[in-house]
């Protein structure tokens, strides 16, 4: 095939995305202006929520949601041990406590039956995480939800065009270079009710009741500080690459899609390998394939030797040393989790993938699974692969913001 190298993800920001922010260069608003709110306005209408709140990540929609939401010291929020960190992380900014549920052995999704279990008292909110971009049970976590008066915060990095997700209460979103569209960094909240989008709003830019670029464009007018906020808007540069991108989502929704459905249908039928369930309308932002937990480690390393770039997503929350060390959770404790996160490898998947690396990723893969190129080490050592008798980076160091 002659290739000898797939990385693991290439963004969408191309030579008229550059060309686009020579006009909001020229100009002296960098930070938060007109562009973010034009994104702000195009992403409500893809989206089909009505108000939208761009800021700096999507670890920052999480904490301003979970803020919004109430969420103070002392408090607990339902959410995945098998997820990014940063899902977890918000609730400890906001002095929360995190109540791990264990998720569905089919998709990874949170499991609706064990959140039941952990409602408590102290129980203020769900943060479901739709991993991979296939939807939660929104229908049994909303009658949770309702029956207990708590909020749902939906965690959807993963699931810009999932169908159903976003629908739930506030909605977080993510464009990190991984996701479909990025903007290099930068999040957004989205929302039902414009008072929940004003205070967020508010909260984003340090408590201001006034934007600055609003300030200077007519006659000054005083602001209000109303309470105190957080420096976590999004910038001007930033909105404009993400309008670019925007205008070209759909393209790069189907081609996604058509990559995802060829990996399918080419790792369906080995036994070898396991796929975590998905449907029509899930957005297909990463592909997952399951093997040996045993032997994941040294298949990460030799597909990395092969040239293609993969990653680890995730080894569960819980087993983190500061999660694992201040809540003294242990092996064990959440077998589903643990069991997907030992076996789980993402491997290439994204619109500028072409159909010769994609066929040149499945052939690699095929093979180190299928054994003609694999070689396991009797009891490897940390960071060494003994079968080449060289040392290697642990494959936790391909564990990647995604």
């Amino acid at each position: 095939m002659g290739i000898k190298k797939v990385e693991f993800y290439k963004h969408n920001i191309g030579e008229e995305d550059v060309e686009a922010l020579k006009e909001v260069v020229a100009t002296p608003m960098l930070s938060q202006g007109k562009w973010v709110e034009r994104a702000e306005e195009k992403l409500s209408k893809y989206l089909g929520i009505p108000h939208i709140v761009c800021v700096s990540s999507c670890t920052d929609a999480l904490f301003l949601s979970l803020k919004a939401s109430g969420v103070k010291k002392g408090d607990e929020v339902i959410t995945t041990p098998f997820t990014f960190i940063a899902t977890v992380n918000a609730i400890e900014y906001c002095g929360g406590k995190p109540i791990f549920a264990d998720v569905q052995e089919e998709t990874g999704n949170i499991n609706s039956e064990e959140i039941q279990k952990k409602i408590s008292k102290k129980t203020k909110a769900i943060l479901p995480v739709h991993i991979y971009g296939t939807l939660c049970n929104m229908v049994g976590i909303d009658v949770i939800a309702h029956q207990h008066k708590i909020s749902i915060i939906e965690d959807c990095a993963h699931a810009l065009d999932t169908t159903g997700a976003g629908l739930w209460g506030l909605s977080c979103y993510s464009f990190y270079p991984t996701k479909s569209i990025t903007c290099g960094e930068g999040g957004a909240v989205g929302c039902w009710h414009e008072d929940v989008a004003e205070k967020l709003k508010i909260l984003r830019n340090h408590g201001m009741n006034k934007m600055a670029w609003k300030r200077y464009e007519g006659k000054y007018e005083h602001w209000e500080m109303e309470e105190l906020g957080y420096k976590m808007n999004m910038t001007n540069l930033q909105g404009c690459l993400l309008l670019r991108q925007l205008d070209n989502i759909n393209n790069i929704v189907a081609t996604r899609k058509e990559r995802y459905d060829t990996y399918y249908e080419a790792f369906r039928d080995n036994p070898k390998i396991r796929l975590l369930q998905s449907d029509k309308g899930s957005s297909k932002l990463y592909f997952s394939i399951l093997v040996d937990g045993d032997k994941r480690d040294n298949i990460v390393w030799q597909l990395q030797d092969k040239g293609i770039g993969v990653v680890v997503n995730w080894r569960p929350v819980h087993l983190r040393q500061y999660y694992a060390r201040k809540y003294g959770y242990k092996e064990g404790d959440f077998p589903q989790a643990e069991d997907i996160g030992r076996r789980t490898i993402s491997i290439p998947l994204y619109s500028k993938l072409t159909a010769e690396e994609q066929k040149y990723v499945i052939k690699c893969v095929e093979d180190v699974i299928g054994g003609k190129s694999l070689h396991f080490a009797t009891s490897p050592k940390r960071g060494e692969d003994n079968s080449k008798g060289t040392k290697r980076p642990s494959c936790r160091r391909a564990e990647e913001e995604v």
